[in-house]
């Protein structure tokens, strides 16, 4: 009996096997899709900001310039007795830097000297003898001629004193001049006689470089000296040193080699320069393009060579990826200003493109917003 039982029911187990293989599958299918739904990316995502402009920065080499640097030497010819000074001294105004042999002018002081105390002698002498003539002369015995002579000899000892009197003063000054000292406070820059050279009237002996704040002398084209005024602060690089300068100078004419106008900036104190080193001028130009500012990780290559952007389409809970062609007009640090098929507001994928393809569905999650890149380095002086 129990096997007939069995044999009854047997012709029902494919029907059974069917309908739960039935079962397994929608709880599969019904799994899976809850999970895909779950398993979605997540786009840094960010919306663009239309701009009317972008800037371009501009850049102009110059060099640097002490605002004093001399050749100075002695105004008197001579042979150098001694040099105070070696390259890259600091001297403050008024040190020696040299002397000039000076042997001869002591000499020739001694002789002058000498000449003066005779001429003094003889002027003493004279006025005695007219003192005396003129008490003979009131009592009958000198002639008027006599005396005459008497004091046309003293007028021509009085101007002999005096011109050995300036004499003395001319080697008094020749002596003072034979120290060369320092017009400014300054840095031996170089040394062009030793010791023992003998060196003609006004020939350099030495090179002084005026330690002041240092001046930029930069090259610039005529719609950027335009924009320059003197007390005007603009942008200056030198090496790794950003700092503002001040306008000193704007020129009056065009270089015609260069086709430009030299501008002459005022540098910092605490800028670490040396004379002749390389500077460059910031400045900034403003290119009328409408566009945005985006993040160069957003950029990715399309077909025939174009650029593309993600620009993320909400579709319900989540978002589908579209392409948007651009055109890239300028690039700084990690940003780019393009303009294409992007609209004022709308929300694209900010990083990691290469994780997505168009039509793909994401989840997004706000990325930092993109900031103007501020290049316009030039402000009014306060």
């Amino acid at each position: 009996m129990f096997k007939r039982v069995i044999r009854r029911y047997w012709v029902f187990a494919p029907v059974f096997m069917v309908a739960a293989a039935l079962l397994l599958a929608a709880a599969w299918r019904s799994t899976g899709a809850q999970e895909a739904e779950g398993y979605l990316l997540t786009a840094a995502s960010m919306r663009v900001v239309q701009q009317a402009h972008y800037g371009v920065e501009r850049r102009f080499a110059g060099r640097v310039a002490a605002r004093q640097d001399a050749d100075v030497g002695f105004e008197l010819g001579g042979r150098v007795a001694e040099m105070r000074v070696n390259d890259g001294d600091r001297v403050a105004q008024g040190d020696v830097l040299a002397l000039l042999d000076t042997e001869l002018l002591v000499t020739e002081r001694a002789q002058l000297r000498a000449q003066l105390d005779d001429t003094q002698a003889r002027q003493q002498l004279n006025r005695a003898n007219i003192e005396r003539h003129q008490s003979l002369q009131a009592s009958g015995f000198a002639s008027q001629q006599r005396l005459d002579e008497l004091l046309t000899e003293q007028k021509t000892l009085t101007a002999s004193a005096d011109a050995l009197r300036a004499s003395l003063d001319n080697v008094a000054s020749r002596l003072r001049k034979a120290s060369l000292k320092a017009p400014y406070d300054g840095v031996v820059a170089r040394r062009f006689a030793d010791q023992g050279t003998v060196v003609a009237a006004g020939s350099p002996v030495i090179r002084l470089q005026e330690v002041a704040a240092m001046e930029a002398v930069v090259g610039v084209p005529v719609a950027f000296a335009l924009q320059l005024s003197v007390g005007q602060s603009a942008g200056l690089q030198l090496r790794d040193q950003h700092f503002m300068g001040r306008v000193l100078t704007v020129g009056a004419d065009v270089n015609p080699v260069t086709n430009t106008v030299t501008v002459r900036l005022l540098m910092p104190a605490d800028a670490r320069a040396f004379n002749g080193d390389i500077i460059q001028l910031i400045m900034s130009e403003q290119v009328a393009t409408e566009g945005f500012w985006i993040p160069a990780d957003a950029i990715t290559d399309g077909v025939r060579g174009r650029w593309t952007v993600y620009a993320l389409v909400q579709q319900d809970s989540a978002f589908r990826i579209q392409t948007r062609d651009v055109q890239i007009h300028h690039s700084r640090d990690d940003q780019v200003f393009v303009s294409g098929a992007l609209n004022d507001g709308e929300q694209i994928v900010a990083a990691g493109v290469h994780r997505f393809a168009p039509g793909q569905q994401v989840v997004t999650s706000d990325a930092e917003p993109v900031a103007v890149p501020q290049i316009g380095l030039t402000s009014e002086a306060r």
